[in-house]
């Protein structure tokens, strides 16, 4: 007999605005503490999507891979309940 193991993947995507940033080095600043915390509370990747420019805004992506599906549902719930918590900026989408 075969077995097959599916893996599931959850994507979310966050763009925030740092209102009290006033450069693209405070932005960088930032950021580097917000991935970091992320990484290390929720073991998810994460990166810069979009806004590179921009320092007032970001974009930030988030995904994780796992072979059980209702974990990644929870994640993804509480992840963004949490992520508004630990966020320096304000949340002007999910996704």
């Amino acid at each position: 007999m075969i077995e097959v193991n599916f893996m599931h993947v959850a994507v979310r995507q966050i763009t925030l605005r740092l209102a009290e940033n006033h450069s693209l080095k405070g932005k960088r600043r930032v950021l580097v503490g917000l991935k970091t915390r992320v990484r290390q509370r929720y073991h998810v990747s994460i990166a810069q999507l979009d806004k590179s420019n921009v320092w007032q805004l970001a974009t930030l992506g988030f995904a994780s891979i796992s072979s059980n599906a209702p974990k990644l549902r929870t994640w993804s719930r509480w992840s963004q309940i949490s992520l508004w918590d630990t966020c320096e900026g304000t949340p002007t989408s999910w996704m």
